[in-house]
């Protein structure tokens, strides 16, 4: 007896072969049942495609049957089929671009679609299926439709996507919003896939807009940021060369810094394993700590802990006066780690080491949230909830924080035109710090710099060793020499 599968194999041969006409809605509905049993998803749709019979049967079957419940338990699930990337690999996505004109045109399945999403009748994956699908459709270069557009402009209008509680959902919400302001713009859309901005909310085209410190959505995203190639830098027109390469080295050292801070939340989120670190867990938000009258110091939140301090709690106060004074990296100033509540992320912070609060009955522990609207969100998960957590992140952020300011500030590069646009064999601007003389008599013969130094002991070059301290000087490429040879 055959398995079910070998009958769906069977069947989706007779439908590409046309020898199985699909007719009816139960005969769709086995058709995407057969569909979704191919693992692989490319070599089934490039059958599909291959088939005249097949496309046809593609092209009835979404528009027997337009009611939300059949698209949030059929034809999203086909979407989300057609998702995989693998997919739009085929003929540099024209096989994907193909099947989706088949689907939407006419506009009966996109309508539906559309009237589904206004009255919120679809279903968290069927959402993020027809987001996908606007997001394919927008980036067409034949999809130029006006009504479309508007559609798109509808979607993120409504505010849902970027509302969503699923990180999935939002993440095609920063993604559609990004591709209509690239047509707004006139932007031509090559590569939508893999361009600034659009994967979560802080992924912007303007690398000024990236705040330094990750999102709970950027920490959920499974996609690539973006950077370029140093080869893709020189690429650039020269005149965008300058913002391109500032662009990438903020986007570099950010991955950099970010790279431990990813680790240890996907240690928390039991996606990697980790070495012991201290959390502190069962806060609550006592009071503000803004320094004395004789000291002021940025305002830090004072927070008691249930599970974390045990090391002070188990010693009197004589005992922890002590401990703290041997032992300056329990609870280090200025550490730095991360608000939790289970696996969201609900911001970063700073310890503020102050031992009187370290040393009252119940110990407290100051931090310093980072960011204005990281405190009203912090204030308002403590007033909300009781299972926060703070995470202690073993990462320099000290010594990453200012020079990604500063990039951010910057809009020149010196030494740009020798950096950005040097072409080989040309000559590299000259400095003017060592005197023309000199250099000429280091140039010409001179092979010892004890005079030139004033040095007790001499100084002997060879002709190579000569040249390169003049290039040095210099910047200036010389011309080889056959003495040099």
């Amino acid at each position: 007896m055959t398995s079910r599968t070998d009958r769906l194999a069977k069947f989706f041969d007779f439908v590409l072969s046309g020898k199985r006409p699909v007719a009816t809605v139960d005969n769709f509905t086995l058709l995407l049942e057969a569909i979704f049993e191919k693992k692989n998803h490319a070599a089934c749709v490039e059958r599909i495609v291959a088939s005249p019979a097949a496309r046809n049967a593609i092209h009835a079957g979404v528009r027997f049957n337009t009611k939300p419940d059949f698209l949030n338990r059929h034809t999203a699930l086909f979407l989300q089929y057609l998702s995989d990337p693998s997919i739009k690999t085929l003929c540099n996505g024209q096989h994907l671009r193909d099947i989706v004109e088949v689907m939407i045109e006419p506009r009966t399945l996109w309508n539906a679609f559309m009237k589904a999403f206004q009255a919120n009748a679809l279903t968290e994956p069927a959402v993020q299926a027809f987001t996908w699908l606007v997001i394919e459709c927008l980036t067409h270069a034949s999809a130029n439709e006006a009504d479309m557009v508007d559609d798109a402009q509808t979607v993120v209008s409504s505010g849902s996507l970027l509302k969503s509680t699923s990180p999935e959902t939002r993440a095609y919400g920063h993604k559609l919003k990004l591709v209509l302001e690239l047509k707004a713009s006139n932007t031509f859309i090559e590569k939508s896939d893999y361009v600034p901005g659009g994967r979560h909310d802080n992924d912007h085209v303007d690398f000024r807009q990236i705040a330094i410190y990750p999102t709970n959505d950027e920490s959920c995203s499974v996609e690539k940021p973006f950077y370029r190639r140093a080869d893709e830098i020189l690429q650039l027109p020269i005149e965008k060369r300058v913002a391109g390469h500032l662009d990438n080295q903020f986007r570099l050292l950010r991955e950099d810094m970010l790279s431990d801070i990813r680790e240890e939340l996907q240690a928390v989120k039991g996606r990697k394993k980790r070495r012991t670190v201290t959390t502190l867990k069962g806060l609550s938000v006592k009071e503000i700590f803004n320094g004395t009258e004789r000291r002021m110091t940025p305002c830090g939140l004072v927070i008691t802990c249930l599970q974390g301090l045990e090391a002070l709690k188990a010693r009197d106060k004589e005992g922890r006066k002590a401990f703290l004074k041997n032992d300056r990296g329990y609870l280090r100033h200025q550490s730095f780690g991360c608000l939790l509540r289970g696996k969201e992320i609900v911001s970063f912070a700073t310890v503020d080491r102050q031992i009187d609060y370290l040393l009252e009955d119940e110990p407290k522990i100051v931090l310093r949230i980072i960011g204005d609207d990281a405190v009203r969100k912090t204030l308002s998960y403590f007033k909300l909830y009781s299972d926060l957590m703070f995470l202690f992140v073993d990462t320099a952020v000290f010594a990453y924080e200012p020079i990604l300011k500063r990039l951010q500030e910057k809009a020149e590069l010196p030494l740009a035109e020798d950096l950005l646009n040097y072409q080989r064999d040309s000559e590299i601007s000259s400095s003017n710090i060592i005197e023309e003389r000199l250099i000429k008599d280091l140039d010409h013969g001179v092979r010892t710099l004890q005079d030139v130094l004033t040095s007790e002991k001499p100084i002997n070059l060879d002709s190579s060793q000569m040249q390169a301290f003049v290039s040095g000087l210099t910047q200036k490429e010389l011309e080889s020499r056959s003495s040099a040879l």
